[in-house]
């Protein structure tokens, strides 16, 4: 799936400390300290992505 990309050159990392996008509005999403994280009251421990 990653093949080639050793070959890939990248000068520099995209400017993300400057991206400020537009507010949406609140979700409802806590990332436990554990790394679970529950979604709209949903616990997406396990999920399989």
């Amino acid at each position: 799936m990653l093949k080639g990309l050793d070959s890939t050159k990248f000068d520099s990392l995209p400017p993300v400390d400057q991206w400020t996008p537009p507010f949406c509005g609140d979700m409802d999403l806590v990332i436990k300290s554990n790394g679970d994280w529950v979604h709209e009251g949903e616990d997406q421990s396990s999920c399989d992505g």
